[in-house]
């Protein structure tokens, strides 16, 4: 993974998600998942969440984020859910979005060897792979939740 190849996936990944958001109303974003789950806000909170996080490790070079990262996943969602699902959807779309735009230049400004190397980054184990906790945390992230956006599509 280089960096164009890293911006590539994101931006392409964001842009599906964006097109199908688009396609639906904002009754269906709101409406929540089958049995009761997330809404799509929830989840654009969620993966708004994440792409913050990304931005300050790819700004500071220290692995430190959240507190929240050291809890069970369940909890942490849960914890992140409760952060934002009282939140209008305008200001969780305006924040996805703007968290968006500062996660691709954080990534342009990125120099190739901090996607591969480790010790480029403050605390971060060595057996890690940099690109790749961004890459969890933005792109898979997306394509890992546009089911559900696509699911509305269809239903």
């Amino acid at each position: 993974m280089d960096k164009s190849q890293l911006l590539e996936h994101t931006r392409l990944a964001h842009a599906t998600w964006e097109a199908a958001l688009a396609r639906l109303d904002e009754a269906q974003i709101l409406a929540p998942g089958a049995g009761g789950t997330w809404s799509l806000k929830d989840v654009i909170a969620h993966l708004a969440w994440h792409e913050r996080e990304m931005i300050e490790l790819v700004r500071s070079h220290v692995l430190a984020g959240s507190e929240m990262w050291g809890w069970p996943l369940d909890e942490r969602n849960h914890a992140i859910y409760l952060a934002n699902c009282d939140r209008p959807l305008e200001d969780i779309l305006q924040e996805e979005q703007q968290a968006y735009a500062e996660l691709v230049a954080c990534l342009e400004s990125l120099e190739e060897a901090d996607l591969h190397e480790p010790a480029r980054f403050t605390g971060m184990p060595e057996n890690w792979k940099p690109w790749e906790l961004i890459a969890e945390n933005t792109y898979q992230h997306f394509q890992d939740h546009l089911p559900e956006a696509e699911s509305l599509l269809k239903g």
